[in-house]
């Protein structure tokens, strides 16, 4: 690097805007990463089978949902759906697929009364009370199958 680009670096670690947008971008690597972990702990205890019973869709689909029934923060990001809805090791698709997964997911889950969200952007998310909807259905669901 010459001196010049060393000054300018300098400048932007100093700026506080620069700062805030480097500590939100590791803010969001960590939580993909976590989502990442999460999604394999998902399939392991058997929320992702769970919902592909439930839902009589594909694991993609579950893998949506289960990211957005699981998430903490409440908005999950469209870039983290898209690691979500693809199995480890493999390479996520473009963005327009997600787009058409969450169309028919939310026409699978219309009759329950269920909602998917879109927050402009930031991503979507699933309101508490559509969480405790979505769980309600999948216990009852799972007990007439009982």
């Amino acid at each position: 690097m010459n001196t010049r680009s060393l000054a300018i670096a300098e400048d932007r670690r100093r700026d506080p805007v620069w700062q805030a947008l480097v500590d939100e971008l590791d803010e969001v690597r960590e939580e993909n990463r976590q989502l990442r972990e999460r999604i394999g702990a998902d399939v392991r205890s058997g929320t992702v089978q769970r919902l592909i019973v439930f839902l009589g869709r594909r694991p993609g689909d579950a893998r949506i949902l289960a990211a957005l029934l699981d998430a903490k923060v409440g908005v999950v990001a469209r870039e983290a759906l898209l690691a979500a809805q693809t199995p480890p090791g493999r390479e996520a698709p473009v963005s327009r697929v997600l787009d058409t997964r969450l169309c028919q997911l939310r026409k699978t889950l219309k009759p329950y009364d269920i909602e998917i969200e879109t927050v402009w952007g930031l991503g979507y998310r699933l309101t508490p009370a559509m969480k405790d909807r979505l769980r309600e259905a999948l216990e009852e669901s799972e007990a007439a199958d009982a």
